[in-house]
């Protein structure tokens, strides 16, 4: 027995199945539209890719949904090419609040003085009651 079904058809069923799934209580690392998920559902959190200058970067955390109350994030860094305390001070367990209205935090991470020519990268890991939510890659300029 053969079964067809068209293209279009195929993409809204696939739709819908995937609309039907419930929350795992984190994201994509795809941007969805601006609607709030406050209710049952975690709000996203995001951190976009960042470069760092002389003595430290900046990176900002961002989350979809400013109407959900008072919710707490950690974040750390894990080495890729950069090492923590020759490159940069890396953070184990850094801890950021978000008051119900407030969409975005900064964090600061300092970077140590180096001589190499090569750009190093690290990690910065937001995770939300343990779950990674979201990750951005710091870069550190060479010399």
């Amino acid at each position: 027995m053969s079964f067809r079904v068209s293209v279009p058809r195929w993409l809204a069923l696939a739709a819908a199945i995937t609309l039907a799934l419930p929350g795992t209580g984190g994201c994509s690392t795809v941007k969805p539209p601006p609607a709030p998920k406050c209710g049952g559902d975690d709000p996203c959190f995001y951190v976009d890719d960042f470069v760092c200058i002389s003595g430290g970067c900046q990176s900002v955390i961002e989350r979809d949904c400013i109407e959900c109350g008072l919710i707490w994030v950690t974040y750390s860094t894990e080495d890729i090419t950069a090492k923590s305390g020759r490159d940069y001070v890396g953070v184990q367990s850094g801890r950021i609040e978000f008051p119900a209205g407030v969409k975005s935090a900064t964090v600061n991470i300092e970077t140590l003085p180096r001589r190499d020519a090569q750009a190093a990268t690290f990690r910065l890991v937001v995770a939300v009651d343990g779950a990674v939510v979201s990750s951005g890659v710091g870069t550190i300029p060479g010399t």
